[in-house]
């Protein structure tokens, strides 16, 4: 027989009414305050926006009608003409940066009549009568690639130094929309006030239903009491309490040392990233491991003189890399990985990990990895291999944390969906040569492939690097 929790329910009657006084008693003193039955707020005042110090700045953060709008009056002292209007808004249709058309204005007739004059407007002066000349020989586009080079800086430095004719123009918007809501939250707030004694009602039925409650919660009493004697006995006690965290972490080092195998058979699989290794000690920077358990990793990583630290949820195996003077601290992946900055390790690895995960998990692993990696650092992740039969149908689950296998295919989508390219596989550690079925046909090469291909592989990949510095990388 199932018997609400009435003890939860009464709580929660309690910690409602106990809300419902003090949201009462602010009432109270609002109204006390206010002296009547309607509170007069104050009227919304924000301050003026500041304007640009930079003329220049005008130009950007608006619309195209604005602008052409905008760049007249700075030249000319008027508004654009329809066919002057039609003319600009074509050209910035094509491409046409706005310093340019600025340019241009100043060049016409009646700019120079005007003598109207910004900074940064002799540069663009110049590369638009370069343009004009160069467009003859065929070669405009020099000139007008560093107009729109120009152009985007000036945009860039406008955007950092606030945008203040947008900010006017949320300015405008705001106080329109604080105006339109100013009378109707004076009206709230008469409402509120009225709906005291309606409130004080409420603690009323809320005093009753507690004293009901205390009659159904006797009456639950009696009905264990039945439910007990149906059931023959007692009724079955609590399930026992989870064992403790540090009994699991115990458990599962001594799990690696018997199935993983010494530090030295660890050492001799990972010569497979010897490249890899050779890369990033190129780089220079720091690689984090992942799941560092016992620090052979991290040991051979700082062998090959670069920079490591690790992180591992067990505290145990945190301990064994430590008393080797390794660089590890306790921690999750994702919790680690969000307290650090940005663009801070070259490099980020994770041995047998992400077999562990929930899906959510991972994706947010990833998400954060490529955050912290520098602009063309590395990613390395190895786990069991499914591609071979054995693991995926037997040995996968000699371990009870693991969830489920990884296939190349998804992790590989994962990683490019994120934006990580060079993607990369290096599989390893097949079966011994002796338990391969004889032969040499296809179809047992195929049966072989299969059944004692490579236990484990890794995907290698990259974070991008910015277009500018991979093409000044070519030049040099």
């Amino acid at each position: 027989m199932n018997v609400p929790n009435i003890d939860a329910l009464i709580a929660r009657i309690k910690a409602e009414a106990a809300s419902q006084t003090e949201a009462q008693a602010e009432l109270q003193t609002t109204a006390q305050a206010a002296g009547a039955e309607f509170v007069q707020l104050p009227p919304v005042r924000l301050p003026r926006a500041a304007a640009p110090r930079n003329p220049r700045d005008r130009l950007y953060g608006t619309t195209d009608d604005a602008f052409v709008d905008e760049v007249y009056r700075l030249m000319l002292g008027r508004d654009a003409d329809p066919a002057g209007m039609r003319n600009y808004l074509d050209r910035l249709e094509a491409g046409e940066p706005r310093l340019a058309i600025a340019a241009r204005l100043r060049l016409s007739g009646e700019g120079r009549a005007r003598k109207r004059w910004m900074p940064g407007l002799g540069m663009a002066i110049g590369l638009v009568l370069a343009q004009r000349v160069l467009d003859r020989l065929r070669l405009g586009r020099i000139p007008a690639w560093l107009l729109r080079r120009l152009d985007r800086r000036c945009a860039a430095r406008a955007g950092a130094e606030g945008l203040p004719l947008a900010v006017s123009e949320l300015r405008h918007a705001t106080q329109k929309g604080f105006a339109s809501w100013h009378h109707a939250l004076q009206s709230l707030s008469s409402l509120t006030l009225r709906h005291e004694r309606a409130l004080q009602a409420v603690q009323a039925r809320v005093t009753t239903l507690e004293a009901d409650l205390a009659v159904a919660r006797e009456d639950a009493r009696y009905l264990r009491e039945v439910a007990s004697r149906q059931g023959g006995g007692a009724p079955a006690p609590m399930a026992p309490p989870l064992l403790a965290p540090d009994l699991i972490d115990a458990y599962y080092v001594a799990f690696e040392d018997a199935n993983r195998g010494s530090r030295e058979d660890i050492r001799a699989k990972l010569a497979v990233y010897d490249d890899w290794l050779d890369q990033v000690a190129s780089a220079g920077g720091t690689v984090a491991d992942i799941g560092c358990g016992r620090g052979e990793w991290l040991q051979l990583l700082g062998e090959r003189g670069i920079a490591a630290r690790g992180v591992d949820t067990n505290p145990v195996m945190v301990d064994l890399c430590r008393a080797q003077g390794l660089n590890a601290e306790t921690g999750d992946a994702v919790g680690w990985l969000r307290a650090q900055p940005d663009a801070s390790l070259a490099g980020i690895t994770a041995f047998h990990v992400i077999e562990h995960l929930p899906f959510e998990y991972l994706y947010a692993m990833v998400v954060e990895a490529r955050r912290v990696l520098v602009p063309g650092g590395r990613l390395l992740f190895e786990t069991p291999n499914p591609e071979n039969l054995l693991v995926g149908s037997h040995t996968f689950y000699h371990d009870f944390s693991h969830r489920n296998p990884v296939t190349p295919a998804a992790i590989r989508f994962l990683l490019s969906y994120h934006g990580f390219g060079d993607i990369g596989f290096v599989r390893s550690s097949p079966y011994p040569a002796e338990a391969r079925v004889p032969g040499d046909d296809p179809l047992t090469e195929r049966v072989n492939g299969h059944l004692c291909g490579p236990q484990d592989y890794a995907v290698i990949a990259r974070k991008p690097a910015p277009a500018a510095a991979t093409a000044s990388g070519a030049q040099a």
